[in-house]
């Protein structure tokens, strides 16, 4: 949403809290919103932005993500874009 600043997630603290899930491939079904991916995969909803800010270019709009769009988990670097291993 326009405005809106989500709280800075250092790479090193989302690689603890996403552990093994930053390598894995996760496709959204009907009826998901980031924050409930974030919540299930990560247990807690609060960790949706920083999913937003790794798949930018290609969820534009955080609150409208459709089924069949896979997420990246791991954050990329001004060389390489984020991906999933």
């Amino acid at each position: 949403p326009k405005g809106y600043v989500p709280k800075t997630l250092s790479d090193e603290e989302w690689n603890t809290i996403a552990g093994t899930k930053i390598s894995e491939q996760f496709e959204i079904s009907r009826g998901d919103s980031l924050y409930k991916i974030s919540a299930r995969l990560f247990g807690d909803g609060k960790y949706w932005p920083k999913i937003w800010a790794i798949n930018q270019g290609q969820i534009s709009n955080p609150h409208r993500v459709y089924p069949g769009q896979i997420l990246a988990f791991e954050s990329g670097t001004l060389t390489t874009p984020p991906r999933m291993s």
